[in-house]
């Protein structure tokens, strides 16, 4: 299995060290102690390949409800749930466990020396052709909640022998796969991230670009993807309105929609063909009839 960035458990250790929190304490060592007992239920199954996602998601909905529920909402302090968004406690959960889908008892086909998890890598990046003595590659980049990449090393230069005075070497990590991981998600948010998937895709055209969301607060019809390549809603649901988000009724929409499986495997799907050989060379074009 690929290294996994233990993105979840790093955010409940340091709001265990954060003094703000102190009242707090025990509750994140009883999450800390969910945690791993989660973490080893998924790591020792014995089913593949799809079933795998299922009973991985299953430990996922039992976790997270325990987790953001009985420990957060029901016992934590006044302190705590307002302040819950800024620890990350809550979409962590999903950013971590995004790493374990890559796993070769679920995708058989996933190359080595991946870079997988909570990643800084390129979101933008071109040429700049003004500058004709020494070139220029330009880049921005960004930590995305989830990225599968490859590390990039590059040498440019206008001279054939790669002299350093005329030569920019350069290294980066390039997403193959990456994403944003949202519990609500509003339209500032989609407006957001149809900006970064933008840039990425004029020099990446070919990277993919995902978001994964558990409750929508806007309006499912306004969600054109464009550049974005799917937006994944784990739970089907919207968000609560506002004078429904005392804890009953938090906790009857949990029961109705808890965080599907299916849309899971659709994901895993879409990662084993990304990694699979192109179909799409000329004598298959020609076979087929059709690009795929």
């Amino acid at each position: 299995m690929t290294l996994i960035i233990q993105t979840h458990k790093q955010k409940i250790i340091s709001a265990m060290s954060n003094p703000k929190f102190i009242l707090d304490y025990d509750i994140f060592q009883e999450a800390l102690d969910s945690y791993e007992f989660f973490i080893n239920q998924i790591t020792n199954l014995k089913s593949k390949g799809n079933n795998k996602v299922m009973d991985m998601v299953n430990y996922l909905n039992e976790y997270k409800d325990y987790l953001e529920l009985e420990l957060m909402a029901k016992r934590g302090t006044p302190l705590l749930n307002r302040q819950k968004g800024q620890l990350k406690l809550d979409n962590s959960v999903i950013e971590e466990f995004l790493n374990y889908l890559l796993d070769p008892e679920i995708i058989s086909n996933i190359p080595k020396d991946l870079y997988v998890g909570n990643k800084e890598a390129i979101s933008q990046i071109y040429l700049n052709a003004n500058n004709v003595s020494k070139p220029q590659l330009l880049m921005d980049k960004k930590n995305y909640d989830f990225v599968v990449g490859k590390e990039l090393h590059m040498k440019l230069s206008f001279d054939n022998e790669y002299q350093k005075t005329n030569t920019m070497e350069t290294k980066f990590i390039l997403p193959i796969i990456s994403g944003e991981c949202k519990t609500n998600f509003d339209k500032v948010m989609y407006m957001e991230c149809s900006g970064i998937a933008r840039s990425l895709k004029a020099g990446c055209p070919l990277s993919k670009y995902f978001i994964f969301v558990e409750f929508l607060d806007m309006a499912a019809k306004d969600l054109k993807l464009k550049e974005i390549d799917n937006i994944f809603l784990l739970r089907h649901a919207k968000r609560l309105t506002s004078k429904h988000r005392s804890l009953k009724y938090i906790v009857a929409q949990r029961l109705e929609y808890p965080i599907d499986g299916k849309i899971f495997v659709k994901f895993v799907d879409l990662l084993r063909e990304s990694f699979s050989e192109s179909k799409n060379t000329s004598d298959m074009i020609l076979k087929n009839g059709f690009i795929s």
